[in-house]
């Protein structure tokens, strides 16, 4: 087998694990989801927010005026409102989608396989003496990268609940570990070009 089939096989195959272990991390296991608080009067939250007519999009609150002439007063203006609170994100979905539809899942799975397409190209890169544990090591490796440079932001600027952000941690871990197990079996690292010969001397 080919190592472009090689790295095909081990990224369809890993994105498809990917795909599997993070559904059962929020199905099962309920990560993330958990972290999610909701609106003691929900129907009234919600008749407040179509009454307004909103378009869906991220929202944050306290507003900021970004065409004002004093951006260092309005700043500080702005950063104040923000210390009192509330303050905070609120994403707003467009209405007549479901909430967890085929569109949602297909593109989930696709992103699955893109990640595990790549993470399966770098292990194949690796020099020819990995071994089986360094190759998995590689892509579990992966996973935190992704966490420290997306989800751990989130909870830094954005102050995502921090059982939110760890949960995170663990469905990276859980996913890639178990991706990289296939990935790591599947995609042996190419061996070097050889040299050229050298013609023999006269």
């Amino acid at each position: 087998m080919g190592k472009t089939i090689r790295v095909l096989t081990a990224g369809i195959i890993g994105g498809a694990l990917v795909f599997c272990a993070g559904a059962f991390n929020h199905m099962v296991l309920k990560l993330e989801g958990r972290a999610f608080s909701q609106f003691d009067k929900d129907d009234e939250v919600r008749a407040f927010l179509k009454a307004r007519d909103l378009k869906p999009g991220l929202y944050r609150f306290p507003s900021i005026d970004e065409k004002a002439t004093d951006m260092t007063k309005e700043g500080e203006r702005w950063n104040a409102a923000y210390k009192e609170g509330p303050s905070g994100l609120l994403v707003l979905a467009p209405a007549g989608e479901d909430a967890m539809g085929q569109p949602q899942l297909v593109a989930e799975f696709v992103s699955n396989m893109l990640a595990a397409l790549i993470a399966a190209w770098i292990v194949s890169n690796l020099g020819t003496d990995s071994s089986y544990l360094w190759r998995w090591a590689t892509v579990f490796s992966l996973g935190l990268f992704t966490w420290l440079s997306t989800s751990a932001s989130f909870g830094i600027w954005y102050r995502f609940p921090h059982e939110f952000i760890h949960d995170g941690l663990f469905c990276a871990l859980i996913e890639w570990g178990v991706a990289g197990l296939v990935i790591a079996a599947l995609v042996n690292p190419a061996a070097p070009a050889s040299l050229p010969e050298m013609p023999p001397a006269k």
